[in-house]
């Protein structure tokens, strides 16, 4: 394999053309690239370099799903055009950012975008949580939430700050192992 002078996008490299040219499994160049133990220093340097060579980029969101996690929360709100929900969308996005997590929005503005967003969300695999901004969630909603895994925070105004915090907390006792559905709501 010699260095790609293609655009990524219609030629990108596989870890496993980084694998076959070092003569090394997926599973060496996977913690070589990640900076996990089990890997000589020498085999360690050559995975990278090749790697460089060939412009190779380790994806982010491979990589999370790897460790059983997408690094990203969803905040639902029903509209988008209103400065309240605007500014804890704003507060969200900044602390989740910081916590190096992404946030899906999503605007539900009627029953059935609502129930067409909570039938995808399991197949999809999408995000790790969910914010419910000014949006009151049904019992039935809630349970098919609780069903799925997805610890929900519930925002009635207030901050955006501050209903990060309440899910950063949520999501570091939860592990990446079973989790146990929460609720909460910022105070």
């Amino acid at each position: 394999m010699h260095p790609r002078t293609t655009s990524p996008l219609r030629d990108s490299v596989r870890m496993a053309d980084i694998a076959s040219e070092a003569g090394v499994s997926i599973a060496t160049v996977s913690r070589a690239l990640n900076g996990r133990s089990g890997v000589s220093t020498a085999t360690r340097l050559r995975i990278r370099r090749i790697a460089e060579d060939n412009r190779y980029q380790v994806s982010g969101e491979a990589s999370a799903l790897a460790r059983g996690r997408t690094d990203r929360v969803a905040v639902v709100v029903p509209r988008v055009d209103s400065s309240i929900e605007a500014g804890v969308i704003a507060g969200l996005e900044k602390e989740l950012r910081t916590a190096g997590m992404d946030v899906l929005l999503r605007c539900l503005d009627t029953p059935e975008s609502r129930a067409a967003f909570l039938d995808t969300l399991p197949l999809r695999r999408k995000v790790d949580a969910l914010v419910a901004v000014s949006l009151a969630l049904t019992t039935s909603e809630r349970n098919r939430l609780d069903a799925m895994g997805i610890p929900v925070v519930v925002v009635e105004g207030g901050s955006g700050t501050e209903a990060a915090r309440v899910l950063l907390d949520i999501l570091a006792g939860r592990g990446t192992t079973a989790p146990s559905p929460t609720e909460r709501t910022p105070s």
